[in-house]
């Protein structure tokens, strides 16, 4: 960016820009991160524009809102199991899960024909695979060479804006001009309502020498910030929630039928508990959650927004507390309300469209279930509608202690049986790591097909090359590669196997002819 810069030198003293050398390097510094930006955002254009396409979604993740209600698929089959919990379901609903005749028998490839195929665009990381590799090695700490690099190459042009005809012992004017330039950025960068996430000392007397030309720069920063808070209002709801813990995993769920659209898989919001005995910090202090649930139930049918909230902190284990202590006060059919101030949805994929894909695999641990189980609802919803050309859908879960698998159970159960009648073939495997206990048995149920509950960790190694190698089996001759998505949540260390594991597929061409191989990586933090 320095050449940049050398480039534009020219105009540094010219008309284009404001009067003054100093003004002039801290404007033409701000245009050349603007043209990186700028860069950056035409290289990511195409899948922008896919978005567009069918099934790309386009409508959702930005505000959320309520459908109509369509009604709901009935599924009555013989010789069921009962669950006491149906996550983001009425308990009071007529459902039956048929172990002895699950899994049905395979649908056809014209039972759910590909009507609208979603328009799929290879992402750097699969075109350069070598070039992610080698950024993607870790240097200090958990940062990575490519945040190195971009680190670097930021101080660099500041440093060169700094020094350039200049020294900061004869004139330290030019450090604060570079400084003072760099606000908008500051603002851009710390805000939730991100532009680019939708496009990608001295005396006061010395101060005000500069203050008046430094304005447009601190209007910029207030315009940015300004911009963030006006969305975030529009953003935020004050609804009615039910809320219900689930022991098992020691979490609490919280629902809000009222919204249902407006969302897309992967995306998480910030909520305040406005009652029900959270105290002040949960009047003041938003949390972030993901959510939990895709959308639109069978039969078209929306069941709104859900939320698993792990106890893992002080607030958390409040509103855990909180739940736990109405349910055995009150009778156990009273639905617990409390109102809630929801903001979002923020995060997700962005311009990724993971149905776009031919093969997934969703790696989560503990509480990160929220993001795989919208990843996997995503998924077959986009297999239903006939927008999707996902042919093998994975989802591994790791979890302490094996009944965390029964809230959950009769959840899988009607995916894995509404993915098997889209011709879509889902597997889903769950790994608990501690000792089966009294209190923490798994008995009284029979798993259906393609759901697997297994002790001991996963080796993910083995799990990537399965499905990489399954997807590459449906591949026909001539057909155009869409490669195959890794969606990871859970702790910092969960990517590590993979990321090596791709990288090994990288160096033996495999990621190649299955058209590469692109992972998304969330991370979550103790609230």
């Amino acid at each position: 960016m320095g050449l940049v810069l050398s480039i534009l030198e020219p105009s540094l003293s010219g008309r284009a820009g404001p009067q003054g050398l100093n003004a002039s390097v801290a404007f033409w510094t701000d245009i050349a991160i603007v043209c990186v930006a700028g860069l950056a955002f035409i290289l990511t254009l195409p899948r922008a524009v896919a978005r567009l396409g069918p099934g790309g979604g386009w409508s959702n993740g930005h505000y959320f809102r309520s459908r109509g209600r369509a009604r709901p698929a009935k599924i009555i089959q013989r010789d069921s199991v009962s669950s006491q919990r149906y996550l983001m379901g009425d308990v009071r609903t007529e459902v039956e899960i048929n172990i002895d005749t699950y899994p049905p028998p395979p649908a056809t490839s014209d039972s759910v024909p590909i009507t609208r195929k979603p328009v799929h665009v290879k992402a750097c990381q699969a075109r350069f695979p070598f070039v992610m590799r080698a950024v993607r090695t870790p240097t200090i700490g958990r940062v990575r060479l490519g945040g190195v690099m971009i680190c670097a190459l930021y101080f660099g042009v500041l440093l060169y804006a700094t020094l350039h005809k200049s020294s900061v012992f004869k004139d330290p004017r030019r450090a604060g001009w570079v400084a003072i330039s760099q606000i908008p950025v500051v603002y851009v960068l710390a805000t939730k309502n991100n532009v680019l996430c939708v496009a990608w000392g001295t005396a006061y007397d010395r101060i005000s020498f500069h203050m008046p030309a430094a304005i447009p720069y601190a209007i910029a920063g207030t315009v940015f910030y300004g911009l963030d808070r006006i969305l975030r209002i529009l953003k935020t709801r004050i609804v009615t929630a039910t809320i219900t813990t689930i022991p098992e995993m020691y979490s609490t769920q919280l629902a809000i039928p009222q919204i249902n659209a407006g969302w897309r898989a992967g995306q998480f919001v910030r909520i305040r508990v406005l009652s029900g005995g959270s105290g002040v910090r949960g009047w003041l202090v938003s949390h972030p959650f993901t959510i939990a649930c895709g959308g639109i139930g069978e039969g078209g049918a929306p069941y709104g927004l859900t939320l698993l909230i792990k106890n893992s902190g002080r607030w958390t284990k409040r509103l855990y507390d909180v739940s736990m202590a109405k349910q055995r006060a009150s009778d156990l059919t009273t639905t617990i309300q409390v109102k809630v101030l929801i903001e979002g949805p923020y995060g997700g994929f962005g311009y990724t469209l993971p149905h776009s894909f031919f093969g997934a695999l969703y790696v989560v641990g503990g509480a990160g279930i929220s993001f795989g189980l919208a990843g996997i609802q995503e998924a077959v919803q986009h297999a239903q509608a006939g927008t999707s050309t996902l042919r093998v859908v994975d989802l591994v879960w790791s979890v302490r202690h094996p009944d965390c698998l029964v809230p959950l159970l009769p959840t899988f159960s009607s995916l894995l049986a509404q993915a098997a009648a889209a011709n879509l073939k889902l597997g889903i495997s769950v790994f608990y790591t501690r000792a089966v206990t009294l209190d923490h048995e798994f008995k009284d149920y029979v798993l259906p097909m393609d759901l697997r509950l297994e002790p001991g960790h996963r080796r993910l190694q083995n799990m990537v090359q399965d499905v990489v190698d399954r997807t590459l089996r449906t591949i026909e001759r001539g057909e155009e590669l869409r490669g195959v998505f890794i969606g990871t949540c859970g702790p910092a260390n969960l990517s590590d196997p993979i990321r090596e594991v791709i990288g090994d597929l990288d160096c033996t061409g495999l990621s190649s002819r299955v058209g590469g191989i692109e992972l998304h990586e969330e991370i979550f933090a103790l609230d």
